[in-house]
C-alpha cells in the first residue's frame, strides 16, 4: 500500500510519499470558482498540469511514476480546501489517467482508519430513488433503477435488491435487513447550506424533505458496507465541517466505503455509472479494484469521458482493503418484483412523456388527495386536449404503486365514441365487454363462471371484489363516456357502473375534458392547465434535436411558450415544425399564426 499525503500551510503545499517529500507553491492549483468548467472544457489538461506541479520533484514523480498497476494508493487531505482539489483526474506525462492504473481511494488520517470484518450472510442492495416534486430539476431516477436491475438481473447471483417506497429516511431505514451485508445506493439531488451538507429525499407526499448527512448517517447500520451517493455534489470538499462532504463524513462516521459525486453528474452518467458499478461488484472484484475498471468504464462514453472519468471519489474508513463480495450463483430477489409488476400494475395505457417537467403543484394536489386516507370519490385531472393529463396521470402511477400493493389498471376510453363522416358520434359496442373483462382479470374474477355470463352480474361482481381489495384504476379520456351518457341510451349502463367504483377500496384517477355529473358524487377536481412560460420553453428544446438548439435562445423559446399558453400539444407539434427548417426560432416566431395552422394539420384526430 502507499500512502499520499497531502497537508497545507500558508502559501505551500507538502507533498509526501513513503520516505519522499516536497513542497509546492498552493496558489496554481488552489480551487476556484472557474476551475469546475475547466476541468469539464480539458479533463486530460487539467491533469496532466495538476501533475506537473504537484510531483515536479523527481524522487517523487518517479515513486509515483513506477507504482505497478493494481497498487493500492490512499490519498489523505486534512485540510478541507486541499480535499476539495479534484485529485482524481490526475494524469502522467503520457495522458494516461493515474486513477485508472492504481486503485486510488481518499482515507482518514492514519490514526482514525478501522479494520473490517463482513458480517456473513447475504448481500441486500437498498435503493432510494428521489425525485420530489416541487424540486425544479427532475431527474430520470426511474431509469437509473431500471439500470440497476438490469444489472443485478444479469449478473445470475443470490442478491436481494430492495426499492425503499416510499422513498422516505424512515421508510430507509425500515428497509435494512438487519442481517448479512448491505449497500445502500441513493439516487437523488444533494445540496450545502451553512456548512451542512444535505440530501433531498422524499416525505410522504413526494414533495422534498432535506435531510442533513448526519441523520442520514445516523439512519445506516453497522452492517452497510458500501454507500453509492448518485447526487451532485456528494463528495466535494470544501467546507470546514465533518459533514461539509457528505461521502469523506460517512466514512469518518465509520462507513467502510462511501461514494460520492466531485461535480455536477449528469442523468445519463447516473444511469452508467450505476450499472457498470453493480456489473463489477456482483462479479466479486473489491470495491476499490472495481472503481479502477469503472473510470475505464467511464471514460468510454463519447465526448464526456475524460471528463467523467474523475467525477467518482471513493472514501473509506478501512487501514486495508475489503475483500471482494463472495456471492453464490443464484437467481436475484428483486423487491418489488418486475414480472408481478407487469402483471399486477397494468398502466402501459398511459404514455409516459420522454421530457416531464412543470407539473410539481398538480403532481403534489393528486398525491395528497389520493394518500389522505379517504375512500369513496373521484379524482379528476381535467383540463383542454392535449394539456398533458395523460403523461400526468402517468406521473402520478409510478409515484404510488406501493400504496396499493402494486395492483393497479389503466384503461384508456380514448376509442370509446368518434364522431363518423357524417359528423355523428358512433359508440363502440364492444367496449364495455373489454373494460368488463379486464376489470375482472384484474381482480380474479373468473368471466367463465355461469353465473357471471350476464354483464350486470359480472359488473356486481367486479364492485363486490373491489370492496375488498385495495387497487388504483385510472380512467383516461373519460369524457368520451360522459358526453354520451346524455345522448346514447346505450352507454348509461357503463356509465353507471364506473361511477360505483368509487365505492371499492384504493383510489379511481380519471381523466377528462368534461366534468362528471354530480350524481357520480364526491370528487376532487385538479386543473391541468398550460405550462409556466418557463417550463414550455424548457420543453421546446429539449423536443428539438441537437443541432437546431442553438438556433432557439431562451427569450425566443419564453416567447413560443407564451403564445401557446404552455400548451404542451402545441409546444410538441411547434418544435417538430421547427427543427425541419432552418431559419432561426425569431424568424419562425414572425410567422407564427401560419404556423400553428399548418400544425393543425398534425393534431391528432382524438383531439380534433
Amino acid at each position: 500500500m502507499a500512502e499520499l499525503t497531502l497537508t497545507r500551510r500558508d502559501d505551500l503545499l507538502t507533498v509526501s510519499l513513503g520516505e519522499h517529500s516536497a513542497s509546492v507553491p498552493w496558489t496554481p492549483i488552489a480551487p476556484r470558482r472557474e476551475t469546475p468548467a475547466a476541468i469539464f472544457a480539458d479533463a486530460v489538461g487539467y491533469g496532466r498540469m495538476l501533475f506537473d506541479h504537484v510531483f515536479a520533484a523527481p524522487d517523487l514523480r518517479r515513486a509515483m511514476l513506477d507504482m505497478r498497476k493494481g497498487t493500492r494508493l490512499v490519498l489523505s487531505a486534512a485540510d478541507p480546501d486541499v480535499a476539495q482539489v479534484a485529485w482524481e483526474y490526475l494524469r502522467d506525462p503520457q495522458g494516461g489517467l493515474l486513477a485508472g492504473r492504481l486503485n486510488l481511494v481518499r482515507g482518514l488520517p492514519a490514526d482514525q482508519r478501522c479494520a473490517w470484518r463482513a458480517p456473513s450472510g447475504a448481500l441486500s442492495i437498498i435503493a432510494a430513488a428521489e425525485d420530489p416534486v416541487d424540486e425544479e430539476t427532475a431527474l430520470d431516477t426511474e431509469g437509473e433503477w431500471q439500470r440497476v436491475v438490469g444489472a443485478v438481473s444479469k449478473a445470475g447471483r443470490q442478491v436481494r435488491l430492495i426499492r425503499v417506497r416510499p422513498p422516505t429516511l424512515d421508510r430507509l431505514g425500515r428497509s435494512l435487513p438487519g442481517a448479512g451485508l448491505s449497500i445502500v445506493h441513493f439516487m437523488g439531488h444533494s445540496a450545502a447550506r451553512d456548512g451542512r451538507a444535505l440530501l433531498l429525499f422524499e416525505d410522504g407526499r413526494g414533495r422534498k424533505r432535506l435531510v442533513a448527512a448526519p441523520d442520514f448517517a445516523n439512519a445506516l447500520d453497522e452492517r452497510v458496507f458500501l454507500v453509492i451517493l448518485n447526487s451532485c455534489l456528494s463528495s466535494a470538499g470544501g467546507e470546514a465541517t465533518t459533514f461539509g462532504n457528505i461521502a469523506r463524513g460517512l466514512a469518518a462516521a465509520g462507513v467502510p466505503y462511501a461514494l460520492g459525486m466531485q461535480f455536477v453528474l449528469p442523468d445519463a452518467a447516473a444511469k452508467e455509472l450505476s450499472e457498470a458499478l453493480y456489473d463489477l461488484l456482483l462479479q466479486g472484484r473489491p470495491a476499490e479494484e472495481a472503481m479502477r475498471y469503472l473510470r475505464a468504464s467511464l471514460a468510454d462514453i463519447p465526448d464526456l469521458g475524460p471528463w467523467l472519468a474523475g467525477l467518482p471519489v471513493l472514501y473509506t474508513s478501512l487501514a486495508e482493503p475489503a475483500a471482494g463480495l463472495a456471492l453464490p450463483p443464484g437467481k436475484p430477489t428483486i423487491d418489488p418484483d418486475p414480472a408481478r409488476l407487469q402483471a399486477a400494475y397494468q398502466v402501459n395505457a398511459l404514455t409516459r412523456a420522454p421530457y416531464f417537467a412543470g407539473r410539481g403543484a398538480e403532481i403534489g394536489t393528486v398525491l395528497d388527495a389520493l394518500l389522505d386516507g379517504r375512500d369513496g370519490r373521484f379524482v379528476i385531472l381535467h383540463g383542454v386536449g392535449g394539456a398533458g393529463k395523460t403523461a400526468l396521470a402517468r406521473a402520478v402511477a409510478d409515484r404510488v404503486g406501493w400504496r396499493y400493493d402494486d395492483l393497479g389498471l389503466a384503461y384508456s376510453f380514448e376509442t370509446f365514441a368518434r364522431p363518423d363522416a357524417a359528423g355523428s358520434v358512433v359508440v363502440d359496442e364492444e367496449f364495455a365487454g373489454r373494460f368488463y373483462t379486464r376489470l375482472a382479470q384484474l381482480y380474479g374474477v373468473d368471466t367463465a363462471r355461469p353465473e357471471y355470463q350476464s354483464s350486470a352480474a359480472l359488473r356486481e361482481a367486479i364492485l363486490q371484489a373491489r370492496a375488498h381489495t385495495r387497487s388504483l384504476l385510472v380512467l383516461d379520456n373519460l369524457e368520451t363516456l360522459i358526453d354520451t351518457q346524455r345522448t346514447h341510451a346505450a352507454t348509461r349502463d357503463l356509465a353507471g357502473f364506473v361511477a360505483r367504483l368509487r365505492e371499492g377500496q384504493g383510489a379511481v384517477l380519471i381523466t377528462t375534458r368534461s366534468i362528471p355529473p354530480g350524481d357520480w358524487g364526491d370528487a376532487v377536481v385538479v386543473k391541468v392547465l398550460g405550462l409556466g412560460d418557463k417550463e414550455g420553453a424548457s420543453l421546446f428544446r429539449n423536443l428539438l434535436p441537437e443541432q437546431r438548439r442553438p438556433d432557439a435562445p431562451p427569450a425566443d423559446r419564453l416567447r413560443l411558450s407564451g403564445r401557446v399558453g404552455g400548451h404542451p400539444l402545441s409546444i410538441r407539434l411547434l418544435a417538430s415544425r421547427f427543427a425541419d427548417t432552418t431559419g432561426s426560432l425569431a424568424s419562425f416566431l414572425a410567422h407564427i399564426e401560419a404556423e400553428l395552422v399548418a400544425a393543425e394539420q398534425d393534431t391528432p384526430t382524438s383531439l380534433e
